[in-house]
């Protein structure tokens, strides 16, 4: 005889259940997933949530994974519905992390799920729409202008000729919504079906990358680029987009391999944005913009200039000490008018510092890095420690450290360059800690917002 690892209690012969449990576990699981979903659609945060959850839990005898795995779904769930409803801004998009954070999943968890590429592209889109991209790191095979910004890379991508196809699928898009300088078409009956594949002919395999001012594809035998200001023609697919360009009998369609359901809707909204004459206003000749990733000249503003940056600060931080300072601290900055950038920078093993604090650089005045023992356990290189100490632009000082609960000698253990480097000190607590970084902002030839 067995028990029950539902109820501890006995059971029949080779089983460790009762069907009885099971059924009870399955109803409260489909209750968590639907609990977990409204929470994180009502920008609740798991906190605020946790109690009904582990009621539900204790009344269902869910089990610890299976509860893990329900939050994951209703996260999912919820995040999916909330990109697809219009371009994430990334105030909710940070709201929405620190919910699946603060639940104990993982980032390498959540990062497969459908609702997290959906809520992550919607964001990105976004951010595109209103002017402020970030540029993607994703390493690709094409050599951009000087003004363009990587934004999307797909690494397996088929390229199709659209041949003999008549008319077909739906084109009426319904209402859609301004935003910014362009349109964000919702989720509705205006995806088109995916063509059946005697009606595409396979001319090559590679990958696709969006940029702010071209489409590139680069396969095996053919690589091309197509200027959005190209484009007459876009269809959605549900794996992808068909493009028609300017002067061309040839429709082109890009597959997108290992697709997840809402990605050609995705795809549509961000060449149909960045093909409007508005985008072209904030990408093309009008305005040039400059990748601080990459060396430049200085010849033309950069962003390093006052007019290019997006935020006064951004937080480099280790995410285990963003509950006890780096949140407050972002939001007292944020009651003192300081424009914050922080969440993207909350840094996990296996991230790259170097270009972390490149990409922060690119989008913000100042750098603020939190220095702490959860820092220092990310194992940085040596050079990209000492390179903190040593970020200059036009020969400011950019770089920012707080000491958190650290002392000058494990500083100096880590690295002599930044122990010798002026810092603060969180023990001064935050209304100091705001004060000083509001002396510097103001010390600059910049003006707070």
């Amino acid at each position: 005889m067995t028990v029950c690892r539902y109820c501890a209690r006995k059971t029949l012969w080779f089983s460790d259940v009762h069907s009885r449990c099971i059924e009870k576990a399955r109803q409260g699981y489909s209750f968590l997933v639907a609990e977990v979903a409204a929470a994180v659609s009502a920008d609740k945060s798991f906190a605020n949530v946790r109690p009904t959850l582990e009621r539900i839990s204790n009344e269902h005898k869910v089990l610890a994974p299976e509860m893990h795995e329900a939050i994951k779904e209703g996260w999912a769930n919820a995040a999916d519905q909330i990109g697809l409803a219009g371009p994430l801004h990334v105030d909710r998009h940070a709201i929405i992390v620190h919910f699946y954070e603060d639940a104990g999943i993982t980032g390498r968890e959540i990062a497969n799920t459908n609702g997290f590429k959906t809520a992550t592209f919607s964001m990105m889109l976004w951010l595109v729409m209103t002017g402020n991209p970030i540029a993607s790191e994703h390493p690709h095979p094409f050599n951009l202008d000087r003004d363009e910004i990587p934004l999307n890379f797909f690494g397996s991508v088929v390229y199709y000729h659209k041949v003999g196809i008549r008319a077909y699928g739906r084109t009426n898009p319904g209402a859609s919504v301004q935003l910014g300088h362009g349109r964000y078409y919702p989720f509705s009956n205006f995806m088109t079906e995916r063509a059946d594949t005697a009606m595409l002919k396979e001319i090559d395999y590679g990958g696709m990358l969006f940029t702010t001012n071209n489409v590139y594809f680069g396969g095996e035998y053919k690589s091309f680029r197509i200027p959005y200001d190209r484009i007459v023609k876009l269809r959605p697919y549900i794996d992808g987009l068909e493009i028609s360009r300017d002067a061309s009998a040839q429709c082109e369609v890009f597959s997108v391999v290992n697709f997840w359901p809402t990605c050609g809707w995705l795809l549509f909204n961000l060449a149909h944005f960045l093909a409007q004459p508005g985008a072209r206003a904030l990408y093309g000749e009008e305005r040039k913009i400059s990748f601080s990733g990459k060396s430049q000249p200085q010849a033309t503003n950069s962003v390093n200039s006052s007019q290019a940056k997006k935020w006064d600060v951004f937080i480099s931080h280790a995410s285990e000490d963003k509950d006890e300072l780096v949140r407050p601290l972002a939001s007292a900055l944020k009651n003192a008018n300081i424009s914050v950038w922080y969440d993207e920078f909350s840094l996990k093993l296996g991230d790259s510092l170097r270009k972390s604090i490149d990409l922060g650089l690119a989008n913000s005045r100042y750098g603020i890095v939190v220095l702490s023992k959860n820092f220092f356990a990310k194992h940085w290189p040596a050079q990209e420690l000492n390179g903190l100490a040593i970020k200059e632009v036009d020969g400011n000082k950019v770089i920012l450290p707080i000491w958190h609960r650290v002392t000058f000698e494990e500083v100096r253990a880590f690295s002599p360059i930044l122990a010798d480097r002026i810092a603060e000190n969180s023990t001064v607590g935050l209304e100091r800690l705001v004060q000083r970084i509001v002396e510097v902002l103001k010390s600059g030839h910049e003006k707070l917002p």
